[in-house]
């Protein structure tokens, strides 16, 4: 091997150990340019007394670094042309960066002037340059300024692709500007914001689906299902997909004149290596930022949860598949000596970030995230820690640990906020469970609220059961106040069981006789309120317990606006609901501005449809009287009906029927959302008012 090639390897590159060396990521950072000018002259242009290595005597690149320390004339020669290249203000810094990180057992500050003094008295210019030399070498201007120009592009290139990298975030930061535009617009300009049509673009760009139907519901076949975004969502995401894509290419500065550089082919598989793992890197804080609940831009933007998770999943595709070809390029270039290099530690760890970070993307699939999400949750959270573990002691040997740094405070910052806010909720609370429909499973709650904070509709807080055996899993529950509710303070939440923990409450309620208090930490209060009130008329549609989302919106229309019509309508599977939701019915019904609508949905399809709606109608008659209390009054506004909607024709109608500015807000089963969104797309142009659409939902 050539000794340029040793010395600008195991002395200037970023292969050193974990615990001695980093690179200089600054930008723009001539004097550590200047530095690697001088290690590349007296490396490349001088010998000097080093010792000899062969496979059998070297176990690693540090053992080598502490023989070449021990050369005091090549360590004096690099000290002269520091002393000579770069300014004073940087000399000591680049010393201790470039050579006594390097030496860290051997070099110290103070050594290094003792070291430089003594050369300065000794140093002579080689005669013949080829020979050995013992003694140190005087700074040599022409020929660094030779190397110095050979070396600079090569980091250029380095700052290029963390501008390129920048420019990713800049792109997403234009569109929470949009977004946060829209949202102030949409709450404190009110008036101006609903003249503002633009019925086409929404029909077409913003409202739909991305092929035109399933959005709340997943696409495609198991194992490839996928959720499917908006248009406009996709249309974000394709933009910064290209971008991501388009920026790994520019700006490489060929070099035929640099013979360490090699040919054009092997400058190239450099270039993308350096710059998709930097642009990886860039990256880092956005996907985890993006996957927070205490995401400040939800808050600014009043886009959910589930807006954010779609630009989640894509941040963190774009962010492993550019580690993945950092990675690959970078094993194809080191092939030669990738027994040794692959012993690092940086390596090691940057290995398993690359494979702790695939992994997430594997086990996030919808086919598991759907089956099996609690094991999921987990999974990730773990697969996390290794993947920031790994970035971490990778970037502390390589350089770029500002974004590391930013990646860990953006983690960091959301688990604290969550504790701040089980605190602001009261820390352990006491709820009264009951089980109030054995044949649906529907359980209600009424739980203690923190005087600190107001219920306001679309709020959820995530819950954890302190009373079970997996404490430290936390579930996302909608909120809202009962009429009994808003008397003591409470608020109130209604939940399905289904499986996991739902299922295990429902098990404990029946045990101890239907109710049963239960000791909880509660977190939030999350989500954003949107405007409803303002609009001249609100249409809710809610299916299965999805009446929590829309009633808490209806319920704050009804005590504070003067919209003029508010037709509700829930779709629900039995009439028992009647009595579990009879006081909040009643609330609603009381206002002459409410009609509600109720579609009752069970029905037995091995008989009739006659029979089975006359033994509806029966059994609806028989019914008590504390059940059916809202129908006694022979109520105008109420209207109870025995079969499933059909959203296509029943939207058109509602839309009729409410006068001036309209908010439609929807929360049910996937499918039902998809429905009604697609209906709204559908007829959005039947009225010259704005129409708003606003889905209350969580999405694998």
């Amino acid at each position: 091997m050539k000794v340029s090639t040793v010395l600008v390897t195991f002395l200037s590159a970023s292969s050193a150990s974990a615990k001695t060396y980093r690179r200089q990521d600054s930008l723009n950072n001539k004097p550590y340019w200047a530095a690697l000018g001088c290690d590349h002259l007296i490396g490349g242009h001088y010998k000097f007394n080093f010792p000899k290595f062969d496979s059998s005597t070297v176990k690693s690149r540090k053992q080598i670094l502490e023989e070449y320390c021990k050369v005091m004339p090549f360590i004096q020669s690099k000290l002269l042309c520091y002393q000579g290249a770069i300014e004073p203000e940087h000399y000591h810094t680049q010393v201790r960066k470039q050579i006594i990180q390097g030496c860290p057992n051997y070099l110290t500050l103070e050594m290094t002037d003792e070291w430089l003094a003594n050369a300065t008295k000794i140093a002579v210019e080689p005669e013949d340059p080829t020979e050995i030399l013992y003694l140190p070498v005087p700074f040599d201007r022409e020929h660094w300024e030779e190397e110095y120009e050979e070396v600079k592009p090569h980091y250029v290139a380095l700052d290029y692709a963390s501008y390129y990298g920048v420019a990713l975030l800049a792109y997403w930061a234009l569109v929470f500007v949009i977004g946060t535009i829209i949202n102030f617009s949409q709450h404190a300009l009110f008036s101006v914001y609903k003249k503002v049509g633009f019925n086409k673009f929404r029909k077409y760009v913003s409202l739909p689906a991305l092929f035109g139907y399933k959005h709340s519901q997943p696409m495609g076949w198991d194992p490839l299902k996928m959720a499917s975004p908006t248009r406009i969502q996709s249309l974000v995401v394709l933009g910064y997909l290209i971008m991501a894509f388009v920026l790994c290419f520019p700006s490489y500065p060929f070099d035929d004149d640099y013979e360490e550089a090699g040919p054009w082919g092997a400058q190239l598989e450099a270039f993308v290596a350096d710059r998709t793992g930097i642009m990886s890197f860039t990256q880092a804080p956005i996907v985890f930022l993006f996957a927070g609940r205490n995401n400040l831009l939800m808050w600014l933007t009043g886009w959910s949860f589930d807006t954010f998770n779609v630009y989640h999943r894509w941040t963190s595709r774009v962010m492993m598949i550019y580690a993945i070809i950092h990675s690959c390029i970078w094993t194809w270039m080191c092939r030669h000596s990738l027994a040794r290099d692959a012993a690092e530690l940086y390596w090691v760890l940057g290995t398993v970030a690359t494979i702790a970070g695939s992994l997430m993307l594997l086990q996030a699939m919808h086919v598991f995230r759907s089956r099996w999400y609690e094991i999921f949750l987990v999974l990730h959270i773990v697969f996390g820690i290794l993947f920031v573990v790994g970035l971490w002691y990778h970037c502390w040997t390589i350089g770029w640990m500002q974004w590391v740094w930013a990646t860990i405070a953006v983690w960091g910052f959301d688990r604290i906020i969550r504790v701040c806010r089980i605190a602001y909720c009261g820390g352990i609370v006491t709820g009264d469970f009951t089980l109030v429909d054995r044949e649906q499973l529907i359980v209600k709650a009424e739980i203690p609220c923190s005087r600190l904070w107001s219920i306001y509709p679309g709020a959820h807080v995530y819950i954890y059961f302190l009373s079970g055996n997996k404490f430290w899993e936390s579930h996302p529950f909608t909120i809202y106040q009962s009429p009994e509710a808003c008397k003591n303070g409470n608020m109130t939440l209604l939940l399905k069981a289904k499986d996991g923990i739902t299922f295990d409450i429902v098990t404990r309620l029946v045990s101890a006789g239907g109710a049963r208090p239960m000791k909880m930490l509660i977190e939030g209060p999350y989500g954003a309120k949107h405007p409803v009130g303002k609009y001249d008329s609100s249409i809710y549609i809610a299916g299965g317990i999805g009446i929590t989302a829309t009633y808490s919106y209806a319920q704050k229309v009804v005590a504070n606006s003067v919209s003029k019509s508010i037709i509700f309508t829930w779709v629900v599977r039995g009439d028992s609901c009647l009595e579990w939701f009879g006081d909040e019915l009643e609330y609603l019904l009381a206002d002459p501005r409410v009609r509600v609508n109720l579609y009752i949905t069970k029905i037995d399809k091995k008989e009739g449809l006659a029979e089975e709606l006359a033994e509806e109608a029966c059994e609806l008659e028989s019914k008590s009287p504390e059940k059916l209390s809202i129908t006694s009054s022979n109520r105008d506004n109420l209207n109870i009906q025995h079969f499933r909607p059909h959203m296509a024709e029943l939207l058109p109608e509602y839309l009729k029927e409410s006068p001036g500015s309209t908010a439609i807000v929807v929360c049910g089963p996937p499918a039902m959302n998809d429905d009604v969104r697609q209906a709204l797309c559908a007829n959005i142009e039947s009225k010259s008012e704005r129409v708003d659409y606003f889905e209350e939902s969580f999405s694998w």
